[in-house]
C-alpha cells in the first residue's frame, strides 16, 4: 500500500465516522422479514429476532412474509428503503427464486448486501424403504427408469 492509498483510506474512514455521528443507527426499529410462516421449520429468524430485541434501542420486529416460496419476502425487502432498517433472513431462496420466477426482476448481488451467517440448516432427502435408491445417483437412475411412477413432496417450487 502506498502512502497515498493510506491517506485516502484514512480520509474515507474519518468521513464515514463523521457521517455516522450525524446519523445514529438505528434511528428507528429494525424490521426483520422472514420468508416463511411462523412456526415453520425456518425458525432461526424468529429466534434471531427475539435475541436482538433488547440489543437495539428501537427494538426489532419480526415480520413473517410467507408465500410464493419466499418470493414475497424477497420483493418486500428489495423494495424497502435502503437505510439498513429492513433485513431479510435469507436462505437458498435468495438465489433460487429469481431463477425459477424471472418475473421477480431481482438480482441477489445488486439488490441485497450480506451481513453475516446466522446459521446452517441441513436439507435432506428421504425415500420409502421400498425404493431401491441408496443415494441421489441411484434415485435419479430409478426415476429415469420408471418415469412418472415416483411421487414426491416438497415445500413448493423454488423452496
Amino acid at each position: 500500500m502506498t502512502f497515498r492509498h493510506f491517506l485516502f483510506s484514512a480520509a474515507m474512514l474519518l468521513a464515514g465516522a463523521a457521517y455516522g455521528q450525524d446519523q445514529p443507527f438505528p434511528s428507528k426499529g429494525i424490521r426483520l422479514v422472514l420468508p416463511f410462516p411462523t412456526g415453520s421449520g425456518f425458525v432461526i429468524g424468529q429466534v434471531l429476532s427475539e435475541g436482538l430485541r433488547d440489543t437495539f434501542k428501537h427494538g426489532v420486529v419480526s415480520e413473517p412474509r410467507p408465500g410464493a416460496g419466499g418470493s414475497l419476502a424477497l420483493e418486500a425487502v428489495a423494495k424497502a428503503a435502503p437505510d439498513g432498517h429492513t433485513l431479510l433472513v435469507a436462505s437458498p431462496i435468495l438465489t433460487i427464486s429469481p431463477i425459477v420466477r424471472p418475473s421477480l426482476k431481482l438480482d441477489p448481488l445488486r439488490d441485497f448486501a450480506p451481513i453475516t451467517l446466522v446459521g446452517n440448516i441441513a436439507n435432506l432427502m428421504v425415500v420409502h424403504p421400498s425404493v431401491p435408491a441408496k443415494n441421489i445417483k441411484d434415485f435419479v437412475k430409478e426415476a429415469r427408469a420408471h418415469g412418472g411412477k415416483l411421487t414426491y413432496g416438497s415445500s413448493g417450487q423454488g423452496s
